[in-house]
């Protein structure tokens, strides 16, 4: 995205592609919106807000985090720029701030990550896209890692595994294209297999709670008609759901962007002024306290050597059964 220099411009921040000429590369000094905005006196850049003649300006070195405005004309902050060295800050509070944390920004971010992976996964999903759930999967392999989930790291390998060619090429395209399923029909409504599947037990559970222990055939067909219509009703509150209703609403009569929209101007009437995303040392969340956001590896050659391991036993297994399918063909 580009910047208007513009303190008074109503736009402040365009995406390249949606300007008209939309712009090819991005420029490389100040850059207006409109004739108006470059004819303005207002200027996004030092303490006096003014456009003058100066062409250089002196960065404050808490950058983006300076808490008056990061760029400076040398005269407005009497800089001697010609002699100046070293590390320059513009007042002191931005000097002591250097090095401070801000737990709430780290925890923002790690909720806003979460929140962009699971959406990807939702929508990989829902599209019923096979080659994107797998991309999911390599992620998820790091979270396991990450927070010591050895049995879903061990099942993820194996489903990796089997994709990259331990299976046959019929069970590796069921792996990876007949993970999801429709219960509703329509384009972006599939679900996963497993939450399906936890539906149907769930219905089953209900069903045999209905029928008392007594499993004959008669029993089991009566209850399945409880059990269906207890079905359709999840099947229900689950489409609700997807669309963000409530149950007592009907999907024929809130749509689904009226909801969106709704929610977004929520969020930024009650959220705006909190500045989620600007960085302001030394906050905390008292539910969160020294919260970091951290998406790095941990102990990355250990994690390598442990799925070379896992790797080791499959292709031990996976041989062991091939000598044993031609001993028993030769036989």
């Amino acid at each position: 995205m580009v910047q208007c220099c513009n303190t008074d411009c109503y736009g402040s921040w365009f995406h390249i592609a949606c300007l008209d000429p939309p712009l090819q590369h991005m420029p490389p000094g100040d850059w207006y919106c409109s004739e108006a905005c470059q004819s303005s006196s207002g200027y996004i850049y030092c303490s006096c807000k003014k456009h003058t003649a100066e062409d250089m300006m002196v960065r404050c070195e808490l950058g983006e985090s300076c808490h008056r405005a990061e760029w400076y004309h040398p005269k407005c902050c009497q800089v001697d720029y010609d002699n100046l060295t070293g590390t320059w800050y513009c007042c002191e509070q931005c000097k002591n701030d250097v090095g401070a944390e801000d737990h709430i920004l780290a925890h923002n971010l790690t909720l806003l990550w979460k929140g962009l992976v699971m959406l990807s996964n939702r929508d990989a999903i829902r599209e019923g896209d096979g080659d994107a759930i797998v991309s999911q999967w390599r992620l998820d392999m790091l979270e396991f890692w990450r927070c010591k989930h050895v049995k879903y790291t061990i099942i993820g390998h194996m489903l990796l595994a089997s994709i990259n060619g331990v299976v046959p090429e019929r069970l590796q395209h069921e792996l990876t294209w007949e993970r999801v399923a429709s219960l509703s029909g329509g384009p972006g409504m599939n679900l996963g297999l497993d939450l399906i599947n936890e539906f149907l037990n769930n219905d089953f559970k209900d069903m045999m709670k209905r029928s008392r222990g007594q499993y004959t055939d008669a029993r089991i067909q009566r209850c399945s008609k409880m059990g269906g219509a207890f079905g359709k009703e999840v099947d229900r509150i689950l489409g609700a759901a997807r669309f963000g209703l409530k149950e007592s609403q009907t999907l024929g009569t809130t749509s689904k962007n009226s909801i969106y929209d709704r929610d977004i101007r929520t969020f930024v009437s009650e959220y705006h002024n909190d500045k989620l995303f600007h960085y302001i040392p030394h906050r905390q969340h008292k539910g969160f306290p020294n919260h970091k956001h951290d998406v790095h590896i941990k102990k990355p050659t250990k994690f390598g050597k442990h799925i070379r391991a896992l790797s080791g036993k499959i292709d031990f297994w996976r041989d062991v059964t091939n000598v044993t399918s031609q001993k028993a063909s030769s036989m």
